[in-house]
């Protein structure tokens, strides 16, 4: 059973919160024969959910940049795509790399604390 966090802490000073706009590395990968190296992950930046674990398990669920539904996987762990995809499929877990500044979101809490104040 996955359990839901409507948080996710990615350092001491971030932490990802339902409607913060982030950005993330990493992510799924096809390897070609010649050896190059082309992409299979959705666009950012994310709009965050909310964050699953189980286990070791753990996703982000969000919105991508094409305003898509993503599900970024945060550790490595097999799936049913390798035997889809073949054995130049690379599951590459995702990093999240921080909000990004200056998001409407971001500018709504700031205006908050402000008029708390």
């Amino acid at each position: 059973m996955w359990k839901h966090n409507d948080e996710y802490k990615v350092s001491d000073r971030v932490t990802l919160t339902p409607g913060v706009l982030f950005r993330a590395t990493g992510g799924p990968f096809f390897k070609s024969k010649a050896g190059t190296k082309i992409s299979m992950k959705s666009r950012g930046p994310y709009r965050f959910i909310r964050h699953e674990q189980k286990g070791r398990k753990q996703q982000i669920i969000c919105f991508d940049g094409d305003n898509g539904f993503a599900v970024l996987p945060l550790n490595r762990f097999k799936n049913n795509a390798h035997k889809l995809m073949g054995s130049n499929y690379v599951s590459q877990p995702y990093k999240v790399t921080g909000r990004v500044l200056g998001s409407l979101s971001s500018r709504r809490r700031a205006k908050s604390k402000k008029k708390s104040k």
